[in-house]
Formats: C-alpha cells, structure tokens, sequence
C-alpha cells in the first residue's frame, strides 16, 4: 500500500509580490510579516501532526503484527509441548500410574514453556519501548544506517 502525505492548506495559497517602497507603510509590513509567522507556524503545525499521526500508525502496525505473531507462535508451541509432554511421559519409568507421567511431563513442559514465554514478552516489550526506525517516505522502507 502506497503512503501518500498530506499537504498543509497553506502550501497552495498563492503569495503576493513584495513591494517594498514609499508607497508601503511600517503597519502594512509588520501585518504582512505577522501572517507570514501564522502560516509558517500553521505549516509547521500540520506538519507536526502529519508526523504524529504516521508514528501511530507505525506502532498501531508493529503491536497488530506482534499479536498476530504471538497467536500463531502461542499455537504452535501448544501443539509442540503437547508432542514432547508425551515424548517425556514415555521415557519416563513405567512403574508409575500412566496419568502420573502424562501430568509430570505436562507439568515440566508448561514450566519451561512459561519460562520461555516470559523471556519472549521481556524482549518484545523492550522493542516496543524503543523508538521505531526512521522511514524514507519517497519508498516507504525502514532507512538502514550503515555502521
């Protein structure tokens, strides 16, 4: 999808010549330089919130690609701990009851898949508390800064 940006309104307003002579009085100058600090500021402002605004779109899209990541992630390694649990349960000795083995290597699986878990949300919330990488809007591609 193609990022387009918005212009400020005061980009299309035509500016009138500069007269400056006898004709022109200092009232007149100082009006005109004062409108010319409003739209300079109104510019800078709509530019401002042009920034703000595709900065929260960039986090909107990291957290939404995130959550959709941790769903898959989160079946994928419920199907694999299930596929180990009863790996562990079967190499476990047979003297025990077979539900005894099946809930110890369930129970071992869920520790170290809730261990990993924690390690994984530690290092997505430090990724989330930085700053995103600088985008080239002429491309719409992360800038790369070669070291």
């Amino acid at each position: 999808m193609p990022v387009t940006r918005a212009t400020p309104e005061t980009e299309n307003r035509v500016r009138e010549p500069i007269h400056v002579g006898k004709t022109e009085e200092l009232p007149a100058l100082v009006a005109r330089l004062g409108d010319d600090v409003l739209r300079l500021l109104d510019g800078k402002l709509g530019l401002f919130k042009l920034d703000m605004e595709e900065q929260a779109r960039g986090y909107a899209r990291e957290l939404l690609l995130g959550a959709v990541a941790a769903l898959v992630i989160a079946g994928g390694v419920i199907l694999a701990a299930a596929g180990l649990a009863f790996a562990v349960a079967y190499l476990l000795p047979s003297q025990l009851d077979p539900l005894l083995l099946q809930a110890l290597a369930f129970g071992t699986i869920g520790v170290i898949a809730s261990f990993a878990g924690w390690v994984a949300l530690r290092r997505i919330g430090s990724r989330l508390t930085s700053a995103p990488p600088p985008v080239d809007p002429a491309s719409a591609l992360p800038v790369t800064r070669d070291a």
